[in-house]
C-alpha cells in the first residue's frame, strides 16, 4: 500500500469516527455511566473520568460568550473550594470554543481552583448529549452520573448541594450553597 493511499485510508476512518459520534449523541440521564474522556487541560495533556475515581466530579459545560454560562463559573468554584478537601473536583468544559479563547479564559482566572479544559471539537459534549449550555453532570466516585442540570439559574445550586453531599459522604453537609 502506497503513503498516499494509507493516508486516505487513515482520513476515511477518522471522518466515520467523527460521523459516528455527531450522529449518535446520547441523552445522559442519572445512573448512567459517564463518558471517561473530559477534554484537554491548558497544557493539552488528557484529562479523564477515570483517572478521577477516588473523587466525585461536577462536570459542566459552558463557553465564554454564554451569559447563564458565565454567572454559573463562580458557584462552580465556590462549590470546589468547599469541597475539594472532602473529595469534590469540579471541572469546566469549555464547549466548542478555539484552544485560544480557552487559554484566553484560564488565563484570565488564575485564582480559580476548579479545573478547566477545552473541548475544542465539541466531540467530548456530544458523547454527554449537551446540546445547550450550560450543561453540567455530576458524577459519582463509580463513575455514575447522579445529576443533570440543562441551563442556570440560582436554584441550581439549592437541588445540585444535597446531591454532591450525597456522593461524598452519605448525606453529611459541605455546609451553606455559595451565593452566584
Amino acid at each position: 500500500m502506497t503513503t498516499g493511499n494509507r493516508f486516505l485510508l487513515t482520513l476515511i476512518c477518522l471522518l466515520d469516527v467523527q460521523a459516528f459520534a455527531a450522529e449518535k449523541p446520547q441523552l445522559l440521564k442519572a445512573g448512567d455511566l459517564a463518558p471517561d474522556l473530559v477534554g484537554r487541560d491548558i497544557n493539552n495533556n488528557v484529562v479523564r473520568l477515570t483517572s478521577l475515581r477516588d473523587k466525585v466530579v461536577v462536570v459542566s459545560f459552558f463557553a465564554s460568550w454564554c451569559e447563564p454560562c458565565r454567572r454559573e463559573l463562580p458557584m462552580l468554584e465556590q462549590l470546589q473550594r468547599a469541597g475539594a478537601e472532602k473529595g469534590l473536583q469540579v471541572i469546566a468544559v469549555n464547549w466548542k470554543e478555539d484552544r485560544a479563547v480557552f487559554r484566553a479564559l484560564v488565563r484570565a482566572n488564575p485564582g480559580y481552583q476548579l479545573k478547566f479544559v477545552s473541548d475544542a471539537s465539541g466531540l467530548v459534549g456530544s458523547a454527554y448529549g449537551v446540546k445547550a449550555i450550560p450543561h453540567m453532570f455530576l458524577v459519582g466516585k463509580d463513575g455514575r452520573i447522579s445529576f443533570v442540570n440543562i441551563g442556570y439559574g440560582s436554584s441550581v445550586i439549592d437541588r445540585l448541594l444535597p446531591k454532591v453531599n450525597e456522593a461524598l459522604n452519605g448525606g453529611a453537609t459541605m455546609g451553606s450553597a455559595p451565593t452566584s
